[in-house]
């Protein structure tokens, strides 16, 4: 192990970009410290355009228990009464969705399955209407979000009507 020798590379492109970003630590520590925020300073004061604060152009309303969905070619629409939902679906995909299936995901983050009444396959083209229940627990008001899926398949979330 004595009789080893060391070698070391040596590479002048990289020790000269080391010097430079060096050299650069001076002008990086002025520049903060021209940043620091002193009194002294002036002040600039933020100002509003023209126009003012912009006002919508829509009003926004939301119904509780009212939800959408419309993506790919599918389309629903969820409206709750009390613990008892209608689930209304058109499917444009272009091919045979599986049976539905809604999963609400509740204020206190617990997610609740649905019983889907008469939950069966969505021909392409074809407009299908379930009924859909709840525990008691369940109902316009205690709804966070609404998860639909056709067969294993998740489609996503439902939206505010």
């Amino acid at each position: 192990m004595g009789s080893e020798r060391w070698r070391f590379a040596y590479d002048a492109a990289s020790v000269k970009s080391l010097h430079r970003t060096l050299a650069l630590l001076p002008v990086l520590a002025l520049a903060v410290a021209g940043c620091s925020g002193s009194a002294s300073g002036p002040s600039h004061t933020p100002t509003l355009g023209a126009t003012g604060t912009p006002t919508p152009t829509q009003s926004i309303s939301f119904q509780p228990g009212h939800f959408a969905y419309d993506f790919a070619g599918v389309s629903a629409t969820f409206v709750m009464s009390g613990h008892t939902a209608t689930l209304t679906v058109h499917n444009g995909a272009g091919t045979q969705i599986g049976p539905p299936r809604i999963v609400v995901i509740d204020q206190k983050d617990q997610h609740i399955q649905g019983t889907i009444t008469g939950a069966k396959p969505i021909a392409d083209g074809a407009d299908a209407t379930f009924t859909v229940t709840f525990p008691a627990a369940i109902d316009q008001t205690t709804v966070g979000l609404i998860q639909m899926s056709f067969g294993s398949v998740a489609y996503g979330l439902l939206h505010p009507a």
